[in-house]
């Protein structure tokens, strides 16, 4: 669409749960948390109840507050610095939505039914990095209503809008003749509301934030989905069980293993930086089958010094036999250097000629960071976690310390560059998670120990409906994954 001029339509958005949203998710939240901060009870309910008073006309947050110390009896000053907490509540829990702020230019509109003045709305989209000098067009019900649709097509402006309110910003702008688009982006995902509904909403909560403030950049659809749906709440989940099990052992060290446990140290180091305390430090761990398995002197000193007095090697699936390989070749103790994994493959036919070709004779299961099922494919969790690395075939020792021997990367250019946006997104989400738990901080922890095994059960639940997507990643990306493996097997001469 263009405008009289000829030029294309000017671009306007909706501001809440568009271009920001709130960090306790619902508007209700906030009246609950100022009647929380002020002490005062049925604040909240009392406060819901004076909006919805004014019905269809112009009211402002003044007239819902002035209107609220009538029917609570309240002075002047108390209703003051009742509607001042909750200005200040809600520029505590701002959050951009940061795919939805790339897309605003210096002449977009900003179109919102909102009783905050206009004042208290820039200083929101200030909090949340939206600084600058854009209309705003504000009302209480001016969009709903068709009424600012039908006024800007009449004075020539015919906007392509962006909104979440599917009458407001979508059928009554298209009602005037004018383009929009719903976002639903700042509504929780089917995860996220199942960890809500299953008593853990400050990880919900905290995997919403991270995913709203981090721009998807070059990442697709389905991996977008299949990272904020299943692998980024597996790995949350896991490094949690990490923190939780491990966090009254400060001196011991989490060796993550490179490439497929790369990205769960990067979500394991978010937490722990956001987490009060102290916790086991995290390593990068320069390791594959084909190194574990090779006895080459370099790598067996790198593991042995790295492993040190104690140490959990942690790995993102498998079955620990090359584990148990790489123990027998240092003369360590399985205490030692214990073996967690995601998610055990658990296929006593492939371990027993696994344990035949390594020449093992004692088998010991890995422990599993929270469970012993396999509720994702394993497949489906490697292709999830790639990382444009070669694989590790051994180390060489340098002055100063281990430099690491690479094979070329696997993938091919089409692979390879999803493969880096994946790696771009994941680190992204780990700094945004990062910021995300220092409020919640040891409340965090304390729930996940008490609903641990609910957050289990809602990534089992959250497989099935991501099964399409799962089904054209591995079509993708499979054929060269698989073809890699049957290489490293011949190399190995070993079935994993």
């Amino acid at each position: 669409m263009t405008g009289e001029t000829g030029r294309p339509a000017q671009r306007s958005f909706d501001i809440f749960d568009t271009l920001i949203a709130r960090r306790c998710i619902w508007p209700v939240a906030v009246f609950d948390e100022v009647e929380r901060r002020s002490g005062r009870a049925g604040f909240s309910a009392a406060r819901r109840a004076a909006e919805q008073a004014f019905g269809d006309r112009e009211y402002t947050l003044a007239d819902i507050h002035a209107l609220l110390a009538r029917h609570l009896g309240l002075s002047e000053e108390e209703a003051q610095a009742l509607m001042a907490l909750e200005i200040e509540t809600e520029l505590d829990n701002v959050l951009p939505v940061a795919d939805a702020m790339a897309l605003v230019q210096a002449d977009s509109l900003l179109i919102t039914d909102m009783y905050l003045p206009e004042a208290v709305i820039r200083r929101l989209l200030q909090r949340a990095g939206l600084a600058g000098h854009f209309v705003m067009l504000r009302s209480a019900h001016g969009k709903r209503s068709g009424r600012v649709w039908a006024a800007l097509l009449d004075a020539g402006m015919p906007v392509q809008h962006l909104g979440d309110n599917p009458r407001a910003d979508i059928e009554q702008p298209r009602a005037a003749g004018l383009e929009a688009r719903l976002t639903t982006q700042v509504q929780p995902t089917p995860t996220e509301a199942a960890l809500l509904a299953a008593g853990l909403p400050l990880l919900a909560c905290a995997l919403r934030e991270a995913r709203l403030t981090t721009p998807r950049g070059a990442l697709d659809d389905d991996l977008l989905r299949l990272q904020t749906e299943l692998n980024l709440p597996v790995l949350a989940i896991s490094a949690l069980h990490l923190l939780a099990t491990a966090g009254e052992l400060p001196q011991l060290r989490l060796l993550f293993s490179s490439r497929d446990a790369r990205y769960l140290q990067r979500i394991y180091d978010a937490l722990a930086e956001g987490l009060p305390g102290a916790h086991p430090s995290s390593h990068y761990w320069l390791s594959s089958r084909l190194a574990r398995t090779g006895g080459e002197a370099d790598y067996l000193a790198y593991c042995r010094e790295l492993i040190g007095p104690a140490a959990w090697l942690v790995d993102l699936c498998g079955t620990g036999a090359s584990v148990l390989a790489l123990r027998e070749r240092l003369g360590i103790s399985p205490q030692q250097a214990q073996l967690f994994v995601c998610e055990f493959i658990d296929s006593p036919q492939q371990t027993a000629d696994l344990m035949r070709r390594y020449g093992l004779s004692q088998y010991q299961p890995p422990a599993a960071l929270w469970t012993d099922k396999t509720l994702v494919p394993n497949e489906v969790l490697e292709l999830l976690n790639y990382v444009p690395e070669g694989m590790v075939r051994g180390v060489r020792a340098v002055p100063g310390g281990y430099v690491p021997l690479r094979e070329a990367m696997e993938f091919t250019p089409e692979v390879l560059a999803a493969v880096q946006a994946q790696e771009s997104f994941v680190h992204t989400f780990a700094r945004q998670l990062a910021a995300a738990v220092r409020v919640p901080g040891e409340a965090l922890l304390r729930e996940f120990r008490e609903r641990g095994p609910q957050a289990r059960a809602v990534i089992s639940a959250s497989v099935p409906a991501l099964v399409p997507q799962m089904s054209r990643l591995m079509q993708a990306w499979l054929p060269s994954h698989r073809q890699a493996e049957s290489v490293l097997r011949e190399r190995l001469g070993a079935g994993n």
